[in-house]
């Protein structure tokens, strides 16, 4: 059985990003209290391990800049986002990348996966919306335990990134695994219905394709994704004030006007270095929300770090193109688009992974221009390793169960279809129709029918869905229609793909514990 070693300062530093990723991953956000011990917990871990770490005067130089300069934004501006991400980039210090997506493919699937599941059993729904989508009327928006269906999807997106990352897939394979992923993209967007989400997933699957498939590229190619990043930041900080008339109208629709409010704020909001927490914007309405990322950094985090957030993408750009490093240029394409229309590039979402690929460029770069011997470290101790054993892919455990899924694929298909159809089809026969839902008036941008629902004193003949419910006082609407045929087919789909995955896991549970000989003679 193979092992792999791991320093005292590492382990501190993956407990840190692990808590942190999984607060996210769960659907906790900033200010609840759960999130905030966490935050706390997971900044003291790393602190520790930056305490054990030895630094260059210049390394030393660097942290100190970043770190002040995020404490300032922090205290012009209340928000915290940027710093969180200053903490994670200055903490990357002789941490291995891949280690790093490794742990988080694990923690944010686990994360995920129990979200879906959850959600699915009715157990921790998130937040339920009522959009007009898809030309269908009003229908549900489910977020599937996290606090809005846009956040979900784009859960899904930095899921399938660190999968992809993880896994050594070339040509056929990466083909196949794409397809599997944008199948996922395609169920995700049956309850998110996040147009956003479903296209930038889309757009990362195509990136991730090109960049790994396409190994000789032209010179042309290169300066075209040279270019990309420098395009995404003009589009979103130039676009909204340079471009007037139908143009401008063209490009608010398809952002859902995220051009008029990014124009508001720049037109109203007061410039600076450092940011500013008294945005005039703020007083006029709170349903007013920045959604680009880069024009949310401009404006709350200041013209500086806005500056140098600029200079290390390009710089780091630059130097993935000319090494090659495909797998991570299409993750930090994927999200640098995804920042034109969405928050969660630099505030406290945590979702950000190009953040890592930056953490790791940065002590790259000071590594080659060290200047003179004298280090410093706070925590002076030997750098000791710590062994952990791990079933890796040629232990005996895991190459049975891949020769069992190569000899058994037909079957394990088989199964797989079959509990598919049933379980579907059993629940499409015996699924009680309701007559209506009720969701709370708050979920929905409906404004008209209002209705009062008290849960504890239902009539015998009621026979709707309360999807949402507060008390007898807050306001409700009642839907009907095609909303109710889209939940009997989320319903269908949902049971036989459930159905579908678990009853092949199943069998080869059954594997397992039946065929011993068999597995011992492989191990």
């Amino acid at each position: 059985m193979n092992h792999a070693s791991f320093t005292i300062k590492e382990i501190a530093y993956y407990i840190y990003f692990s808590v942190m990723l999984f607060a996210k991953g769960i659907g906790l956000y900033d200010g609840m209290t759960v999130y905030n011990f966490c935050l706390v917990f997971a900044t003291g871990m790393l602190l520790l391990k930056m305490a054990m770490d030895s630094y260059t005067i210049r390394e030393a130089a660097w942290i100190a800049a970043l770190a002040v300069l995020g404490i300032i934004v922090w205290q012009k501006s209340g928000e915290k986002g940027p710093f969180l991400y200053i903490l994670l980039i200055i903490g990357m210090k002789d941490i291995p990348v891949k280690r790093v997506f490794r742990l988080g493919f694990a923690v944010w699937g686990l994360a995920f996966a129990m979200q879906l599941i959850l959600a699915l059993t009715g157990i921790r729904t998130g937040a339920v919306m009522a959009h007009e989508k898809l030309g269908l009327g009003h229908i549900l928006r489910w977020s599937l335990g996290y606090p809005h269906p846009n956040v979900c999807h784009i859960s899904y997106v930095i899921l399938i990134a660190f999968l992809l990352y993880v896994l050594p897939l070339e040509g056929k394979k990466l083909i196949r695994a794409t397809v599997l992923c944008f199948m996922g993209n395609l169920y995700v967007f049956l309850y998110s219905v996040s147009y956003t989400g479903f296209l930038f997933a889309t757009i990362y699957l195509a990136g991730n394709l090109y960049l790994n498939l396409r190994a000789n590229r032209t010179k042309a190619e290169n300066i075209m994704l040279h270019a990309l990043f420098p395009c995404c930041v003009l589009f979103s900080v130039a676009g909204p004030i340079v471009l007037h008339g139908k143009l401008f109208e063209i490009c608010d629709k398809i952002l859902n006007s995220r051009f008029s409010l990014s124009r508001r704020y720049m037109r109203n909001g007061n410039w600076s270095l450092f940011g500013d927490r008294q945005l005039p914007i703020r007083e006029e309405s709170l349903n007013y929300t920045l959604d680009c990322s880069y024009t949310y950094l401009l404006m709350y985090g200041g013209i500086v770090i806005f500056s140098l957030m600029c200079l290390g993408y390009c710089l780091m750009i630059h130097r993935y193109i000319k090494n090659g490093k495909n797998k991570e240029l299409a993750i930090v394409f994927g999200l640098l688009i995804a920042g034109i229309s969405e928050p969660f590039l630099f505030n406290t979402a945590y979702k950000n992974l190009s953040a890592i690929f930056i953490g790791n460029f940065l002590f790259e770069l000071l590594q080659k221009q060290e200047c003179g011997s004298l280090r410093i470290c706070l925590l002076k101790r030997k750098n000791r390793k710590t062994e952990f054993f791990f079933l890796r892919r040629q232990d005996g455990a895991i190459r049975w169960l891949q020769a069992k899924i190569r000899e058994k694929k037909t079957l394990l298909a088989g199964i797989g279809a079959a509990a598919a159809l049933l379980a579907g089809g059993v629940y499409a026969v015996s699924a009680e129709q309701p007559d209506s839902i009720y969701i709370l008036r708050q979920g929905s941008d409906r404004y008209e029918e209002i209705v009062y629902l008290d849960a504890e004193h239902l009539p015998e003949t009621f026979n709707s869905r309360i999807v949402s419910y507060k008390d007898p006082e807050t306001p409700m609407y009642e839907f009907r229609g095609n909303m109710l045929t889209v939940e009997y087919v989320r319903g269908i789909i949902s049971s036989g793909l459930c159905a579908g995955a678990v009853f092949p896991i199943l069998y080869l549970t059954y594997l397992c514990f039946t065929d011993r000989k068999d597995k011992k003679q492989i191990g």
